[in-house]
């Protein structure tokens, strides 16, 4: 179960999204961060108490940005 739970974090830490510049529509500017974290306690011989846990965290950061002359537009979105 500990070395799956290892495995599928790995995978999803290395997978990264790309887009061509060229579908990028003109004036846009696209920027997006994706993180996940993960942390695991686990206690043994614990007198006092305790309790083992796994915790994941995620958060997403993207903005899109539109500029063309006078006019300027700006998106922000945090998870």
């Amino acid at each position: 179960m500990k070395s799956a739970l290892i495995a599928i974090i790995a995978l999803l830490s290395s997978y990264g999204f790309a887009q061509e510049a060229d579908t990028i529509p003109p004036n846009w500017t696209l920027q997006s961060t994706f993180a996940l974290n993960g942390t695991q306690s686990s206690f043994v011989n614990w007198n006092a108490g305790g309790s083992n846990n796994i915790s994941l965290l995620g958060s997403i950061d993207a903005s899109a940005k539109y500029a063309k002359g006078k006019i300027k537009w700006d998106n922000d979105l945090g998870l």
